[in-house]
């Protein structure tokens, strides 16, 4: 199961895409996700980072930045540990302009 999205900033830490599933704010939704697992434990929980929202551009800059990318590595495992997720989809969405 995919949970997305979170966001890629631009310095390489990670963040709520969208405010009303932030942890602090009341609703719990990313907890819940992950609370499923008591139920199928077999089932691997993936968070997807990016998306059509988040653009190229970040992701770009991580990519070209050996401190941003060590950064971004290093907040991917510490969400990953904190929340419980197996692992990631980057999910890189590369915008070409047709002329």
């Amino acid at each position: 199961m995919i949970y997305a999205f979170q966001n890629a900033n631009s310095d390489g830490t990670i963040s709520n895409q969208d405010s009303i599933v932030d942890p602090t704010s009341g609703f719990g939704f990313l907890q819940k996700f992950v609370a499923l697992k008591t139920k199928s434990p077999s089932t691997k929980f993936l968070v997807s980072i990016g998306g059509w929202s988040a653009g190229s551009n970040v992701l770009s800059s991580i990519a070209g930045s050996l401190m941003k990318r060590s950064t971004f590595i290093q907040n991917i495992n510490t969400f990953l540990m904190l929340n419980r997720f197996d692992g990631i989809d980057l999910n890189w969405q590369v915008y070409l302009n047709s002329k």
